[in-house]
């Protein structure tokens, strides 16, 4: 890809996926209400570190650390939204 782009891709039909949910709270929401990218950002390093817990890696000294993040936002949610994560690997 060298003119930049992302490429989003879907998990593989056998992928091991971790799904989790969290409401926007007031801490996370710019003023007009809407998630911040850096709370969005912290979600996903949230998910990643449940993920690595489900997969037995807790106590191991392997983390996941998130470095680098492409989005695609086509709606940002808002104040009291619900947001599902997913990560996956495979």
């Amino acid at each position: 890809m060298s003119d930049g782009a992302a490429e989003f891709v879907d998990p593989a039909p056998r992928a091991r996926t971790v799904t989790r949910g969290r409401r926007v709270r007031l801490g996370d929401a710019g003023i007009d209400g809407r998630l911040r990218l850096d709370a969005l950002a912290r979600y996903l390093q949230d998910v990643a570190s449940d993920d690595s817990r489900d997969a037995g890696f807790e106590g191991t000294g392997g983390v996941w650390v998130v470095r680098r993040t492409v989005l695609q936002v086509d709606v940002r949610p808002h104040l009291d939204d619900e947001v599902a994560l997913t990560t996956f690997l495979g």
